[in-house]
């Protein structure tokens, strides 16, 4: 219910240990234009899509991971609708602590199929993983629908 009455918050970051009865269905955050929120459960897809799906505005989203909790990864499944703050709004979208899984990059994929108004994509891979240049070269080749897109690599 805290979280319904910041409707009107411009910043949010949130966490799905915080955040599991985020608000009911139609709570809407016009006010809405940065958004972080925590990787670190495996629930945090379904706060993700909730959240873009009820951020209309949009700009600006990071996706980061606190703590360590689980070995379980969120299922992805492609959406059957493209939240709005996606095709009108949102221009960075930035992710610490990337994995480069398949549903990670299934979910950046999706972001930049639908992120129309996108300038900057910064990827930050885990740092102890191996995988960097194989996880940006995947990245590179993935399809933009911003042409003033650029993936950055930390």
């Amino acid at each position: 219910k805290l979280l319904c009455s910041l409707s009107s918050a411009k910043r949010l970051v949130l966490c799905f240990q915080t955040s599991k009865n985020l608000c009911h269905v139609g709570s809407v955050f016009h006010c809405l234009k940065h958004l972080q929120i925590c990787t670190c459960e495996t629930e945090w897809l379904s706060l993700l899509m909730r959240m873009l799906n009820n951020s209309p505005n949009l700009r600006y989203l990071k996706l980061y991971k606190r703590c360590i909790k689980s070995e379980l990864r969120p299922s992805w499944s492609e959406q059957s609708s493209v939240p709005e703050c996606l095709v009108t709004r949102l221009e960075t979208f930035e992710w610490d602590e990337y994995e480069g899984n398949e549903e990670d990059k299934e979910m950046v994929e999706f972001i930049l199929k639908n992120g129309f108004c996108l300038k900057k994509v910064i990827i930050k891979p885990i740092p102890t993983s191996r995988k960097k240049l194989k996880m940006s070269t995947e990245l590179a080749f993935l399809p933009r629908s911003s042409p003033a897109c650029r993936i950055m690599y930390d």
